[in-house]
């Protein structure tokens, strides 16, 4: 579960600093000359090396969510299967006999 959630954040965290950080017209002398769509419609400019970065976040984040999924299915079987302690009754004794 863990890694799913790793996998879907990178992403929104990426493209929030993209979206925040990058700029909006091209910028030949940084070398961010490669258009990239990021959050709520917004086209940024980026280096090779960013856009590649952003696009493999966005690949995991496709396989991250079956990931999480599996993880809270998971974590719910295991609830279930757990055995409930049962109390002992009075007349099974225990530390509750007197003499």
């Amino acid at each position: 579960m863990l890694l799913g959630l790793f996998l879907v954040s990178r992403t929104f965290v990426l493209e929030n600093r993209y979206a925040s950080a990058m700029p909006r017209g091209r910028d030949i002398l940084r070398g961010r000359t490669v258009p990239v769509t990021v959050t709520h419609d917004v086209r940024v400019y980026v280096t090779e090396v960013e856009a590649k970065t952003l696009d493999t976040a966005q690949t995991y984040f496709t396989f991250g969510w079956p990931f999480v999924i599996l993880g809270v299915l998971l974590a719910a079987a295991s609830r279930e299967r757990r055995n409930p302690t049962t109390l002992a009754t009075e007349t099974e004794g225990g530390w509750q006999d007197r003499r």
